[in-house]
């Protein structure tokens, strides 16, 4: 067997062993490619889906929740200058508790002396 002949025996071995490993690449390139048309397709809707909730929080949850804090503030502002007269008026109602006692007191002791 001259050594061309013995190239072409060992070529042609080597194309059978890896004939079928070829093939199986090209199932798998297929196979991929599928997938990922696939994977591009579900990113697309994704991404679709994400534009509307951004829309929908842009339109209608932003201006909602600016509405909260407006009120928030508005009542947290009302709040805030009640609780300042809150306290002038404990300080006055315990005034009036003690002048009261005082006077209760002057009262009963007028009706004993009577």
């Amino acid at each position: 067997m001259t050594d061309e002949q013995m190239l072409l025996a060992m070529s042609n071995m080597m194309d059978a062993k890896l004939k079928p490993v070829n093939n199986e690449i090209q199932s798998l390139k297929t196979g991929l490619c599928a997938e990922i048309q696939a994977v591009k397709a579900d990113l697309q809707a994704v991404k679709a889906d994400l534009q509307a909730v951004k829309i929908f929080q842009e339109n209608v949850i932003l201006p909602r929740l600016e509405e909260i804090e407006s009120c928030y503030t508005g009542t947290y502002k009302r709040y805030q200058h009640g609780i300042d007269k809150i306290d002038v008026m404990e300080i006055d109602i315990n005034n009036l508790k003690k002048v009261t006692l005082k006077h209760s007191e002057a009262i009963d002791r007028l009706q004993k002396m009577a």
